[in-house]
């Protein structure tokens, strides 16, 4: 149960209808109308959500005069009831759902058996979700799945379900240019002539062609590179270096001369 002792008041003059407040109004008890925020008295709760969210701050927050409680008599519904509902949702029929206000498992289900469908309904009805509006969310949802309900949108839907298009035919479909290609005006037949290339290509200047160095009937006589003149070595050759083997008779003796060696 909860004591509201507050309300929300909008002052008219500050407010630009930005519509904040009346989507994180749990219980929907805040509604814009001409630009201009009303809030329905006995519907709010005092949760202050509206007051913290208006980027205007055109909402605060006032005393009621005749404060009132809010909850959900649990002995007046079957127990058998209460407890099978909480169960199938996986709760305890004690279970603290909302620990801002202090609403049990048990009383939302009372609340769905007495006949609330929706979230902003349950509520208004036993105070959860007007504390920090943050955290009780999913419970009220899995007890409205488990008593087979589906809730839908609070008041009219802004984006209301449209079907898929048909996929697209396989016929291509042009669409207009809508910048078509428009060819110039040609006043006459000189204007379809090519003008005269202004810079026209010139092959490159190399200089005088240089003489030959090799007139003809004078190849032989001029080679590159010119030809090496044999020379006669003897011996073996060791890489570039000329060698040669010279054996003593008497001692049995084989000496290796490198370089060009005379006897």
């Amino acid at each position: 149960m909860k004591r509201v002792t507050i309300m929300a008041h909008v002052a008219p003059d500050i407010c630009r209808g930005c519509r904040v407040c009346e989507k994180v109004c749990p219980v929907y008890a805040i509604h814009v109308t001409n630009r201009k925020a009303a809030v329905e008295e006995p519907d709010c709760r005092g949760c202050a959500n509206c007051a913290d969210r208006c980027p205007f701050h055109a909402i605060t927050m006032v005393k009621r005069e005749e404060p009132f409680t809010v909850g959900v008599d649990v002995s007046r519904f079957d127990a058998a009831k209460i407890l099978a509902l909480c169960e199938k949702a996986h709760f305890h029929p004690q279970q603290v759902l909302c620990y801002c206000v202090g609403v049990r498992a048990e009383e939302v289900a009372a609340a769905i058996l007495d006949g609330a469908d929706t979230p902003e309904e349950i509520s208004s009805r036993t105070g959860i979700r007007t504390g920090c509006t943050i955290e009780c969310i999913q419970p009220i949802l899995r007890l409205l799945e488990a008593a087979g309900i589906q809730p839908g949108f609070p008041g009219p839907e802004p984006y209301p379900y449209q079907p898929p298009a048909p996929p697209y035919s396989t016929q291509e479909v042009s669409a207009p240019d809508p910048f078509p290609y428009q060819v110039p005006p040609q006043p006459g037949a000189a204007a379809c002539q090519t003008p005269a290339d202004p810079f026209p290509y010139q092959p490159p200047y190399l200089g005088a062609p240089a003489p030959d160095p090799y007139p003809s009937g004078m190849e032989a006589q001029y080679q590159y590179p010119p030809p090496r003149p044999e020379r006669k070595r003897q011996g073996g050759q060791h890489g570039r270096m000329p060698f040669r083997l010279k054996r003593d008779q008497e001692n049995g003796k084989t000496t290796l001369f490198f370089g060009w060696q005379h006897d």
